[in-house]
């Protein structure tokens, strides 16, 4: 008897291990030489280089001022579903992250046949690709509108983080179907120097006041609330960020409600949230039902959100996230929201105060993980929040994962 149970425990080992490697990621059939995404902003100059042959296709970026976009086309080539986690650049890239990765995928605008959606999309967290499957994805970006004529860098690959089964880990992708990459001028330098080329425009008065070398908005801590109604399950997730993401409708520009107005700089700082709410998996699995939620910090104040979708003449407003109303996200479809809290300067925010269909409960915001941190749950991550976007997985049992149920 104990042949059979012997064996059966080798094939459990053999198997565990072969999905644990098994990567049946590629970059997909359709590519894009101009980095265009709909609904992000589109670089300027952009177009592909060293063509030779045919064999290889470079992606040319000149320096570029604000926001722009990059395209990356993602299939499962494989005979398995596996799930999408988080996708992001490499560490050290000379291009940074401006907000959220957005993603699409054929038949999600009003025209199926059309390949690339119209200006649909989605934030990405936690998407399902089936076997033979594509998903289209678009990185809000930014750089030094500056750079230096005596050298070349290039950005090769980015990384996916992918799921299967109870295993996760971090594949390399490259930019396009023939291994490409993409080409720019090393970071650098400032307008009038001698050998820097800068992007029209600019000038020394609307330089970044952040380095060259700087990262996009990151999260600095969050939490995630699993809510059960009814039959239906949806996931609130709370990130804070230590620059606005969402709240700036990927434009760049942070509406005026956001700001601070009446109260003085030297007692009180304006601290920035992006706010989640989808079914599990992104609706793969459920709907999120429609739920009223409030949000106050430790000392009363209210939570503040950009109204983006409800702005007059393209200006958003902002309203008190105090029975905010947030509706039944279905299959594919999720909520997301800019926030905002004014909070005393001194002192580290640490909770916030959430009420779900009257339900009130203390929820604490847990500081994200090192950014090379693959998000894989190892014990050494289980006390912090990966903040990866917006946030991974909801976990029973850590610090970040509270549930409520209406």
């Amino acid at each position: 008897m104990l042949i059979p149970v012997g064996l059966a425990g080798i094939a459990l080992v053999i198997l565990a291990v072969a999905a644990s490697r098994y990567e049946p990621l590629g970059f997909g059939s359709l590519g894009n030489s101009a980095e265009a995404f709909p609904g992000l902003p589109t670089g300027q100059g952009i177009h592909e280089v060293n063509t030779v042959g045919s064999l290889h296709e470079d992606v040319y970026i000149p320096p570029q001022r604000g926001t722009f976009s990059l395209f990356a086309d993602v299939a499962n080539n494989g005979t398995h579903p596996v799930t999408i986690t988080s996708v992001r650049l490499p560490a050290g890239s000379p291009i940074s992250l401006a907000g959220p990765v957005r993603y699409s995928y054929m038949g999600m605008g009003p025209n199926p046949d059309n390949e690339m959606p119209p200006p649909a999309s989605r934030v990405l967290h936690s998407v399902v690709l089936q076997p033979g499957e594509q998903v289209f994805l678009g990185f809000p970006v930014h750089m030094w509108p500056c750079g230096q004529k005596d050298g070349w860098m290039s950005l090769s690959e980015f990384d996916v983080t992918m799921k299967y089964l109870s295993f996760a880990h971090t594949v390399a992708l490259p930019w396009g179907m023939r291994d490409d990459s993409l080409i720019m001028l090393p970071n650098g330098g400032t307008p009038g120097q001698k050998d820097t080329v800068c992007a029209p425009g600019t000038t020394k008065a609307n330089l970044p006041k952040t380095g060259p070398d700087s990262e996009g908005p990151t999260a600095v801590a969050g939490s995630i609330i699993r809510v059960d109604k009814g039959g239906d399950t949806g996931e609130l997730r709370l990130m804070e960020m230590n620059a606005p993401d969402a709240a700036t409708n990927l434009t760049g520009k942070v509406p005026a409600c956001l700001q601070a107005s009446g109260a003085r700089p030297a007692t009180y700082r304006m601290v920035n949230f992006d706010l989640n709410w989808a079914g599990i998996d992104v609706g793969q699995r459920g709907p999120a039902p429609a739920v009223r939620l409030s949000i106050t910090g430790p000392g009363g104040q209210p939570m503040i959100a950009v109204d983006w979708e409800g702005a007059a003449g393209g200006r958003a407003g902002c309203r008190a996230v105090l029975s905010l109303p947030l509706g039944q996200q279905g299959k594919g479809w999720q909520l997301v929201y800019g926030l905002a809290m004014r909070a005393p300067r001194r002192g580290a925010l640490t909770s916030l105060r959430v009420t779900i269909d009257g339900n009130a409960i203390t929820v604490p915001l847990v500081p994200a993980c090192p950014l090379e941190s693959d998000g894989s749950g190892g014990s050494d991550e289980s006390a912090c929040f990966d903040g990866t976007e917006l946030g991974g997985d909801w976990t029973a049992g850590t610090p970040y994962s509270v549930s409520v149920s209406g």
